[in-house]
């Protein structure tokens, strides 16, 4: 078992046994988290800009950085955008917006990654809220019915590739913070 006695990046010094639980930091949370989740996102803002829409776009998904609005004939794709509503909403920033000028719709798709104890709660509360969503714990836990949700999303969304980029970053993430090399 792993023991830590050292400052963690957010401020915390203990000789806990180092769990995932001892990485849920306020700190952490304003960059690290956020970086892992938008590394995630922008993937499957890349498979939808690739895959169904043959907008151009880079080779590999890690090069992509997604415009805050992309527009075509067909759609308009907005990134991590605010939407402006005649009423007040607490979730009025999904990851993705797909405006279908075709069929007059919008996708709202959001993700989240929450430590995996908590991804049956999360997926509850973005339901709430969005029907096209992806909730992966930090180790890369889902639902056993996520793939039904993330089928939904147009571009292919493959789960196991999202996965694998938030695995990845996590390691990446514990690396940091605990300055392994």
């Amino acid at each position: 078992m792993i023991t830590w006695t050292q400052n963690i990046g957010c401020g915390a010094v203990s000789t806990r046994p180092l769990t995932t639980w001892s990485l849920a930091c306020p700190e952490l949370a304003k960059i690290e988290y956020i970086h892992r989740h938008n590394k995630a996102a922008v993937h499957m803002h890349w498979k939808i800009y690739k895959k169904e829409f043959g907008i151009e776009v880079k080779e590999g998904w890690y090069e992509h950085e997604p415009k805050t609005v992309t527009e075509n004939d067909s759609v308009t794709l907005l990134w991590d955008m605010p939407i402006h509503t005649d009423r007040t909403i607490a979730a009025n920033r999904p990851d993705i917006v797909l405006k279908s000028k075709k069929d007059k719709i919008c996708l709202l798709t959001d993700m989240t990654i929450p430590l995996d104890t908590n991804t049956s709660v999360k997926t509850t509360e973005k339901l709430s809220k969005y029907e096209f969503l992806v909730v992966m714990g930090a180790l890369g836990t889902i639902k056993k019915d996520m793939e039904s949700y993330s089928n939904k999303i147009p571009g292919n969304i493959n789960i196991h590739e999202l996965q694998k980029i938030t695995l990845l970053s996590t390691v990446h993430l514990l690396r940091r913070v605990l300055s392994i090399k």
